[in-house]
């Protein structure tokens, strides 16, 4: 009988693998689209990203459909153009741009207009890229020019002038490199592998984004339901504190008044996409860009208000809750959901 892997167990085994060796690859978002990336340093990211390329070399952005692109792997990078002159080398300003590496082309884009000169293409097959071990730069040689980069580094909640590469993961820093050279000679491969890691969504649950008695009435049958579905897809502990949660809520919700203590419990847990589609909910998005809270769909609740407004104008509908640091607290969603569904009926939103 042939054995059959849960392709998603195997991502998320090979996950740990990366961390348990120092390594610190894992879902993200960049500009509000999925990435996978690299902590090089506290606070301190290098991103990658699967994105298109257009027929003029330029990133295509979002789900557009009726542009001729091709499927390509995208690294922000600082790069300098490097020449000999008279015997010695000259380089010229750094520019940041984007690398882009597709199964035939290689294409770098500088992120400002002003830059366009930088601008190069190449095929796949004239393009030669070198990296030695422990150097924290590379060179990439395409359409005759050569250029020296290194991987652009994001300050997401570092600490100010703390260094931005530690010196103990030097080891990743060749890593990251490799899979660009991997990628230049087995494209589809890590293309596919970075897609599946970027597809994934880490999702948090804490005390501040779980619901209260302040909040309004029907949001811990909400959040139950959502907690009930995300633990059946996470592994423990992670599926322990969401059923603590699940549990609380569903006594809350119904006609109980002795439901015991508040669940205080964190929980991070990686999901497919399949999963968040089961789950019908929207995702908040934390600062730190690494994770994500989940949104119920608060439309039916809306509704009910809605009516009520119809039967007393002066019915204002919950103004309660709390918010918290993220931006992601069950009062500041509603009230977000609140605003959209009145736009959506031609009405004022509610209070804010």
């Amino acid at each position: 009988m042939p054995l059959r892997l849960d392709f998603k167990l195997v991502l998320i085994f090979w996950l740990m693998l990366l961390v348990d060796a120092g390594w610190t690859q894992g879902p993200a978002f960049f500009g509000g689209a999925q990435s996978a990336r690299y902590e090089e340093a506290a606070g301190y990211f290098h991103y990658l990203w699967p994105c298109k390329v257009a027929a003029d070399g330029s990133q295509v952005r979002g789900p557009e459909t009726g542009l001729d692109a091709t499927p390509a792997l995208c690294w922000p990078i600082r790069a300098s153009r490097v020449r000999m002159v008279d015997g010695k080398v000259e380089r010229s300003p750094v520019v940041e741009g984007t690398l882009m590496v597709s199964a035939a082309q290689v294409h770098f884009s500088p992120g400002n207009p002003k830059d366009t000169e930088y601008k190069s293409e190449s095929p796949i097959a004239n393009v030669m890229f070198r990296h030695d071990e422990g150097k924290v730069f590379a060179t990439l040689s395409m359409a005759g020019t050569v250029y020296q980069f290194a991987f652009d580094n994001f300050c997401v909640e570092c600490v100010q002038g703390s260094p931005p590469l530690d010196p103990a993961k030097g080891a990743q820093l060749d890593a990251e490199y490799s899979e660009l050279a991997d990628s230049l000679k087995q494209f589809e491969v890590v293309h596919k592998r970075i897609s599946d890691v970027a597809a994934l969504v880490l999702l948090r649950v804490r005390p501040g984004d779980q619901p209260t008695t302040d909040d309004p009435p029907e949001a811990m049958g909400l959040y139950s339901k959502l907690n009930r579905g995300l633990a059946e897809a996470c592994p423990e502990p992670a599926k322990t504190c969401l059923r603590s949660y699940e549990a609380y809520q569903t006594c809350e919700a119904g006609a109980a008044k002795n439901c015991g203590v508040v669940p205080t419990c964190s929980a991070v847990c990686a999901v497919t996409p399949q999963v968040l589609q089961g789950l019908g909910a929207g995702l908040c998005q934390s600062p730190r860009q690494d994770s994500a809270t989940l949104i119920p769909d608060w439309t039916n609740f809306l509704k009910k208000e809605d009516a009520e407004r119809k039967v007393n104008p002066q019915a204002q509908g919950a103004s309660k809750g709390s918010a918290n640091a993220d931006g992601c607290s069950v009062l500041s969603e509603y009230r977000l959901a609140q605003s959209k569904y009145g736009v959506e009926k031609g009405m004022r939103p509610g209070p804010h």
